[in-house]
């Protein structure tokens, strides 16, 4: 017990983790367990286990309660490791899912809606039209959802900041 209290980050603290687990694994903390093993997996930058660590505790249907954040941070897994495409995926999942339930709109959403515009820029290396295009085509073919309209300012403030005028003033146009 002493162990858990120190480093959250520690090697030493992922194997308690998962020893209690073993030890407990009909306990009502569970799915906490689970959790704070694949936050340190994640941060660790453990990047696969930590993937495998949230996509067991998906499978666990008592587990719902961490969905949105399980999904947001296997999609910023792809996001860091430059698998722009199955991020995209991810972050529209989160805001698929809170616009289901309107009461579950978190901080969540709006950083999803950022790193949406962040991914369609880096994975069009940079270049601002393109960005834009690709964002255009990808709420078209996912029926222009009311939240991609925060997408389009994201994108459009990015490309200002990046001194991508005409992209920008495309990318704002798209929120219209």
């Amino acid at each position: 017990h002493t162990r858990l209290q120190g480093d959250w980050s520690s090697d030493v603290c992922s194997s308690d983790l998962r020893a209690l687990l073993e030890k407990y694994p009909n306990s009502q903390f569970r799915n906490e367990v689970m959790f704070r093993v694949a936050e340190n997996s994640f941060s660790n930058k453990k990047w696969e286990r930590a993937k495998s660590d949230y996509r067991r505790l998906l499978e666990i249907e008592s587990a719902d309660n961490f969905q949105d954040k399980i999904i947001y941070k296997m999609a910023w897994i792809d996001y860091i490791q430059g698998k722009y495409s199955k991020a995209i995926e991810g972050f529209v999942k989160i805001l698929d899912l809170s616009s289901e339930f309107e009461d579950k709109r978190t901080l969540l959403d709006t950083e999803a809606q950022e790193y949406l515009a962040i991914c369609f820029y880096e994975s069009s290396g940079s270049k601002g039209s393109a960005s834009v295009i690709k964002l255009r085509t990808f709420a078209e073919a996912h029926a222009n959802k009311p939240y991609f309209r925060q997408v389009y300012l994201f994108l459009g403030d990015l490309l200002a900041n990046n001194l991508s005028f005409r992209s920008a003033a495309a990318a704002y146009k798209g929120a219209l």
